[in-house]
């Protein structure tokens, strides 16, 4: 038999009201980036009472380019492709518990 004894079994925590998201905040809002070239965005998200702080990132839009232009990973890194021809691009925080907080970067494409 296995028996145990914990100090903690009757532990609980109790917080009062509902966990919200107030807003997201991407850093840089603005950055030009060469061609081949990539930028780590950080997000920021401030919330109440413990919600969940993650974001997904996404490219919301480029300026006369193709898909593949802009890439961004799931930490944040965007990447522009060495043969891009787009010369602007958005790229968007939004938040995972609430999806209608955002915020975006917009990043000018240079030729390098």
């Amino acid at each position: 038999k296995t028996f145990s004894i914990s100090p903690f079994a009757n532990a609980v925590m109790f917080i009062p009201g509902t966990p919200g998201v107030t807003s997201v905040t991407v850093d840089p809002s603005t950055a030009t980036v060469s061609k081949g070239g990539k930028i780590q965005l950080t997000a920021t998200v401030e919330t109440t009472n413990f919600a969940p702080q993650e974001v997904t990132w996404s490219v919301q839009s480029t300026t006369g380019g193709a898909d593949g232009d802009v890439e961004v990973t799931a930490s944040g890194l965007v990447t522009i492709a060495a043969n891009a021809t787009a010369t602007a691009a958005t790229i968007r925080a939004t938040s995972v518990y609430d999806p209608t907080k955002y915020d975006d970067c917009a990043i000018t494409i240079s030729a390098g």
